[in-house]
C-alpha cells in the first residue's frame, strides 16, 4: 500500500481464523478538502492469515470504479453469509455474498442503510440470525430481511444521534447495547425500546474556562452536546447535580470564554465557524460570525481553537461583542474591545 491508504476494516471467519476480509481505504483530508476512495483501497481477502491477498472486483460483483470506505459484517451462525456497506464513485450500496466473500451482489442503495460512509461504516449482524444486522450512523436501522429494507430504531426524539459502537448478546440477540455521541443505551427487544444509563460520566469536553467570581464557575464545550456552564462547588449533601448544570449554546461545543469584566456574559464556539456573544442570565445568544463582504467568495471554516481566535479561509481580526470584523494580513488576537 501507499502513505495515503489505510486499513478501513476487518472482519475474521469465526469458523476459520485464516481467513479474513479487509477494506483497504485510501482518502485524504486537509483543511479545506476530503477525498475518499482511490485506486489503491478496495476490498481484499486472504485464505492465510494475510501472507497473500487477493484484490475483488468488478468481477467479483463489486462495484465499478474506485472504491471508498467499507464497513463489513459477517454472520456469525452462518460464515458464508458477508455484507458490505461499500462507498462508491456513484451511488453507495449494501452488498452481499452467499460464498463467504467470493462473490457479491447488489441488495440496496437505500439511505436508511448509511449516509455517511466516510464518516460512519459499522454493520453488526445479528448473532444467531443470518438476515437481520444492524447499520450504525447517524441512526441505528436495522434490517430483518437481509439488508432489503431497513428500519429506524433510535428516531431523533428518544436516542441520541451518531452512533459508533454495538454489542449483541450471542445467547440472547434480543439484548443489545450500543454507544453514540450522547452516552450508552440498553436494549431487550432488539432495538424496539431503549434504556439509557445515566450513571456513567462518559461526556468529552474539548476544552474548559473559569470565569473570575466566588465561588467560581466552569465551562466547556462538549463533543455534539454544546456549551455549559456549572458550579465550582454545591452546598448540596451529594455534590453537584445535574440540575446545576445549564447549556449555554447548541452544536459540537469547543470554547466558552466568559467575557472579561462580566458576570453574565460568555462567548460560546460550535462547529462551521459559528460564534455568539450568549447572556448566562437571559440566556439570550446573538450570532457573530464572521460574514465574508458582499462580492467575495464565503468563508470556509477549517475549524475552531482558543475562542480569543478566529479561524477562516481569509485571515482576519474579529471584535467580539459586536457585528464589527476587519481583515487584517496576519491573524490577530481578539480582545472584548
Amino acid at each position: 500500500m501507499d502513505g495515503k491508504t489505510g486499513a478501513g476494516d476487518l472482519v475474521m471467519d469465526p469458523n476459520n481464523p485464516k481467513k479474513l476480509i479487509a477494506n483497504m481505504w485510501e482518502y485524504r483530508r486537509e483543511p479545506w478538502f476530503f477525498t475518499s476512495g482511490g485506486p489503491s483501497g478496495g476490498l481484499f481477502i486472504t485464505y492465510d492469515g494475510g501472507e497473500h491477498w487477493k484484490k475483488l472486483g468488478e468481477e467479483d460483483g463489486l462495484p465499478k470504479g474506485d472504491l471508498g470506505r467499507i464497513g463489513l459484517g459477517i454472520a456469525p451462525s452462518n460464515s458464508n453469509i458477508v455484507y458490505a456497506l461499500i462507498e462508491t464513485e456513484k451511488k453507495n450500496g449494501v452488498y452481499k455474498s452467499t460464498n463467504g466473500g467470493k462473490n457479491w451482489f447488489k441488495v440496496t442503495e437505500s439511505e436508511q442503510a448509511g449516509n455517511r460512509p466516510f464518516y460512519y461504516a459499522d454493520l453488526r449482524v445479528d448473532p444467531q440470525n443470518p438476515d437481520r444486522l444492524y447499520s450504525l450512523w447517524t441512526y441505528v436501522t436495522r434490517s430483518d430481511d437481509g439488508g432489503k429494507n431497513w428500519k429506524t430504531i433510535t428516531p431523533y426524539n428518544r436516542i441520541h444521534p451518531d452512533h459508533h459502537a454495538m454489542w449483541i448478546n450471542p445467547a440472547n440477540p434480543a439484548h443489545l447495547i450500543e454507544g453514540n455521541d450522547g452516552g450508552m443505551n440498553i436494549s431487550y427487544d432488539y432495538g424496539e425500546n431503549w434504556h439509557f444509563v445515566e450513571n456513567l460520566p462518559l461526556a468529552q469536553f474539548y476544552h474548559i474556562n473559569v470565569d473570575d467570581q466566588l465561588p467560581y464557575n466552569v465551562y466547556g464545550g462538549m463533543q455534539d452536546n454544546g456549551s455549559w456552564k456549572g458550579p465550582a462547588y454545591s452546598l448540596t449533601t451529594d455534590g453537584i447535580r445535574n440540575e446545576e448544570w445549564s447549556e449555554l449554546f447548541f452544536g459540537d461545543g469547543f470554547d466558552v470564554v466568559p467575557v472579561p469584566g462580566r458576570t453574565d456574559a460568555v462567548y460560546a464556539q460550535s462547529q462551521e465557524g459559528n460564534v455568539a456573544l450568549v447572556n448566562t442570565t437571559t440566556g439570550y445568544s446573538e450570532l457573530i460570525k464572521p460574514v465574508h463582504p458582499e462580492g467575495e467568495k464565503s468563508y470556509v471554516f477549517t475549524g475552531m481553537r482558543q475562542s480569543l481566535w478566529i479561524r477562516t479561509s481569509r485571515r482576519r481580526r474579529c471584535t467580539l461583542g459586536r457585528s464589527l470584523y476587519t481583515r487584517v494580513r496576519t491573524m490577530e488576537r481578539i480582545g472584548p474591545s
